[in-house]
């Protein structure tokens, strides 16, 4: 960890908030070459030196193969980085939260690829019946 020697090397990894664009894209880059992570959930909470523009830009730039989520938590004033992420194919929410319900779905469709048994998603109870009327 030479590049970023105050940061601690875990899942997840927390890159403080005085990140930059710079920090964002060695991370990314780090998270798409390790053959441990099969998709990587970015979260990023604005401070008053966090470059929002910048950050945005680095990640519409990012290549890789793995999935790249964002959430962008900080208010409706996100909401044009947020529209920038979402036009690059970047799915992106105001929480955290909203991501990780998407990721445990995802993971659930992935398991029931494989197996023999029938997939319900989690959230099947929102989904109208095949009977109702629209």
């Amino acid at each position: 960890n030479d590049y970023l020697p105050q940061i601690k090397v875990a899942n997840p990894l927390d890159l403080l908030g005085d990140a930059g664009p710079d920090r964002f894209q060695f991370a990314l880059q780090v998270a798409q070459r390790d053959v441990g992570i099969e998709s990587i959930l970015v979260i990023v909470t604005p401070q008053a030196v966090t470059d929002i523009d910048g950050i945005t830009e680095q990640l519409v730039q990012t290549k890789g193969r793995k999935p790249v989520f964002v959430a962008m938590m900080g208010g409706d004033h996100l909401e044009t980085a947020r529209k920038k992420l979402r036009q690059a194919g970047i799915l992106t929410a105001a929480y955290a939260n909203d991501l990780v319900d998407v990721l445990q779905v995802l993971r659930q469709v992935a398991a029931a690829k494989y197996s023999a048994y029938t997939f319900v998603p989690s959230h099947a109870h929102y989904l109208p019946s095949p009977k109702a009327p629209l």
